[in-house]
Order: C-alpha cells, then sequence, then structure tokens
C-alpha cells in the first residue's frame, strides 16, 4: 500500500500487475498476518488451500507469483479467497451442481501443488462461482 498515492477524481490510475496476452486478472483480496490461508479453486473441481507465507511480495506494475499452474486436468482458476478452518465453501456449477464442503478438508498444500479433487465433474460442466461462509 505504501506504493500508492492518493490521486484525483479525474486520474486514471496507476499500474497494478503486468499481464501476457493470455492472462486476466480474477479477483483480488487485501490480506493481513503470515498465518492467512488462501483457496484456490479451479473451473474442473480441484482446489487447495496454501499458506500465504508461500508467497513473496511484489512491487507495483510485477509480473505476479505463480500459485496454481492451470493445466487440461485442473482447468483455468475460478476463485480463491482468504479462508478460515471453521468456515465452509459452496461452489457451484454451470449445470447446477452445488456442493458444500468443510474447509478444513481441503488440505493445505504448496504453491506448485496440483491441489486435490473438490468436485467430480461431466467434461461439459465446470465450477462457475465459489463463496465461503461460516459454519453454523
Amino acid at each position: 500500500m505504501s506504493q500508492l498515492r492518493t490521486l484525483g477524481r479525474t486520474a486514471r490510475g496507476v499500474k497494478g500487475i503486468t499481464l501476457l496476452e493470455d492472462e486476466k486478472v480474477i479477483g483480488m483480496s487485501v490480506v493481513t498476518g503470515d498465518n492467512a490461508v488462501l483457496l484456490f479453486v479451479t473451473e474442473n473441481g480441484f482446489g487447495k488451500r496454501t499458506r500465504l507465507s508461500e508467497f513473496r511480495s511484489q512491487n507495483r506494475g510485477g509480473r505476479g507469483v505463480l500459485a496454481f499452474k492451470p493445466s487440461k486436468r485442473s482447468g483455468a482458476m475460478v476463485s480463491f479467497m482468504p479462508v478460515q478452518k471453521k468456515e465452509e465453501l459452496i461452489a457451484i456449477t454451470a449445470r447446477g451442481l452445488i456442493i458444500r464442503a468443510k474447509v478444513s478438508q481441503i488440505p493445505i498444500q504448496k504453491r506448485y501443488a496440483g491441489g486435490v479433487t473438490l468436485m467430480r465433474l461431466t467434461p461439459e460442466d465446470k465450477v462457475v462461482n465459489v463463496a465461503v461462509v461460516a459454519r453454523e
């Protein structure tokens, strides 16, 4: 945050990240504390939790740090978010399949790990949205 300065109403802002032609930003989250854990979910139903401490800081306009290498098996990343053990994950597919699972059951893995199967999907179905809710 110290690399950002206050700008006027008509300003266009500053460059946050440098992307290649086939890359896109899927989200952003402000995370604090070295003990924070991020949840990653891909379109083919794979997911993992990774500690924030696995990622190094980047300067403004940097290339970023790889969190999940997309492959034919996993598909593109759909969602990422900070999570806590006591929360639950809800994922929905394009065909309306919904799962609810405890976040604590998803293993914590390294940045380069491929993740585990969260949902078994048919080849024509994809995960389209993920939410995290507090467990009752």
